[in-house]
């Protein structure tokens, strides 16, 4: 048998695996959806549990929970670690943006519950129905594991919404294999986008003096208010002319989805991008 016939057979195998999975898809994440896992507080012990007990009916999976600071729970699981081939992470968080005021709420933000063909609850997109589709992914993987090389890892952060140092970056930094050849997140957005890259942080701290005087006199004086305004309207123009230099097969990928990209995301969407 050719490898393309060979390949095309295990490509067909893995799309009847998923459709057959999607109901088991849609409960997962309704399960995940019903563990409040808020940052802050960011215990996301309970919610690592969950989602290690699913990973744990997996043949020849390895799980290791990893905590930097109470009760922020860090999850790692490994697929086929034996195998020579490259590595790929599917990163992501288990915590998510606090619910707010819930009887702002139509429903209960921690309900889970499926109408008219849409998941409802806190953290569904951002990014439970991800988590649940990774979940679904390493247990198809781990059936057909003859049929590719490499190792797939998942790491799921605790911590996320509050920048993620005792999160990814705890990771990163704790456990060699956290790191790998290349990443997926499925992280917001629509499976009719395809998305390279990741934004990084840019802290600045501006300070601004003036010169006090009386409320009467205030020609003698200089509001550090007003500077400061002034220097925050020239940063927001300055960094905003400033171009990214990616990989030009990234920039006509970004391109060549405009259409697709910005009907989801908004007019505007492709240049963010750039």
């Amino acid at each position: 048998m050719s490898n393309n016939i060979m390949n095309e057979d295990i490509k067909q195998n893995l799309i009847e695996k998923v459709s057959k999975n999607k109901s088991l898809l849609v409960d997962l994440c309704s399960r995940l959806v019903q563990i409040p896992s808020e940052s802050p507080k960011s215990d996301t012990s309970e919610i690592a549990a969950e989602i290690a007990g699913f990973l744990e009916k997996i043949d020849n999976v390895e799980v290791s929970f990893h905590t930097m600071e109470e009760p922020i729970t860090n999850l790692v699981a490994r697929v086929n670690r034996n195998s020579l081939g490259k590595r790929l992470i599917f990163n992501g968080h288990i915590d998510t943006y606090p619910v707010g005021d819930e009887s702002l709420w139509t429903e209960s933000p921690f309900s889970g519950h499926e109408k008219n063909g849409r998941i409802y609850g806190r953290g569904v997109s951002d990014m439970k129905g991800g988590i649940a589709s990774y979940l679904v992914t390493l247990m198809i993987m781990a059936e057909m594991r003859d049929s590719w090389s490499g190792e797939l890892v998942l790491t799921l952060a605790g911590d996320e919404e509050t920048m993620g140092v005792k999160g990814t970056k705890y990771l990163l930094d704790t456990v060699p294999h956290a790191t790998g050849d290349a990443m997926i997140s499925g992280d917001v957005g629509t499976a009719k986008v395809l998305r390279f890259g990741e934004k990084g942080l840019m802290w600045i701290e501006l300070e601004a003096t003036g010169k006090a005087s009386h409320g009467a006199h205030v020609h003698k004086g200089e509001n550090a208010i007003d500077r400061l305004v002034e220097g925050i309207d020239r940063l927001n123009k300055e960094l905003g002319s400033l171009k990214a230099h990616a990989p030009e097969e990234v920039t006509k990928a970004i391109e060549a989805s405009s259409e697709e990209s910005e009907r989801y995301s908004g007019e505007g969407e492709t240049e963010v991008l750039q």
